[in-house]
C-alpha cells in the first residue's frame, strides 16, 4: 500500500503583480486585465445529423491585456513603443509576475506582443491626489505556463 501525503500548496495570491516587458521595464502598473487564453471548437457532423461524431481544436487565440499605470512625463518608453508599432510590426515579449509579500512567487511569459491602443491621460480633471492614467493595451501572440519561483 502506497503513501498518501499531501504535498504542501503553492497557491499564487490574488493580488500583487509586476509586469515587465523588454526594452521598457517594469511597467509599474497600477492594474491589468485578464491574462486569458482560448481554443475554439470545430464539431464534425455526419450527414447532417446532429450527433457530434468528431470535435477537435482548431485556432488557439489570446485577448488582449488592458495595462493602466500612472502617467509618467519622464518615462516615454510605451508611448514610443506604440508610435513604432504604428510604422510597422514591433513585438515585444515580456513576463507577468505574480508578487505576495513584496516577492515574486510565480510567473507566466506574454510572448509576441503588440501594443494596439494608447493613452496619454485617463482620470479626473478635478482629483488632486490621483495621477493621471497612461492606459494601453497589448496583444500577445501566447501566453507561457505558470511557473513557480
Amino acid at each position: 500500500m502506497g503513501s498518501n501525503i499531501s504535498q504542501p500548496r503553492k497557491v499564487v495570491p490574488k493580488t500583487g503583480f509586476e509586469i515587465e516587458i523588454d526594452g521598457i521595464g517594469n511597467v509599474h502598473a497600477e492594474s491589468c486585465g485578464v491574462l486569458e487564453q482560448e481554443l475554439s471548437l470545430i464539431m464534425i457532423h455526419e450527414g447532417g445529423a446532429r450527433t457530434v461524431v468528431q470535435q477537435s481544436t482548431n485556432k488557439y487565440k489570446t485577448t488582449p491585456i488592458e495595462i493602466k499605470r500612472p502617467l509618467d512625463i519622464a518615462d516615454r518608453k510605451v508611448a514610443q513603443w506604440f508610435a513604432a508599432s504604428k510604422k510597422g510590426q514591433d513585438q515585444r515579449n515580456g513576463t507577468f509576475y505574480y508578487v505576495a509579500n513584496g516577492e515574486r512567487v510565480a510567473k507566466r511569459a506574454i510572448e509576441q506582443m503588440n501594443i494596439t491602443k494608447h493613452s496619454d491621460g485617463e482620470g479626473d480633471a478635478k482629483a488632486d491626489e490621483d495621477p493621471q492614467l497612461e492606459v494601453f493595451t497589448v496583444v500577445p501572440q501566447e501566453l507561457g505556463d505558470l511557473e513557480a519561483m
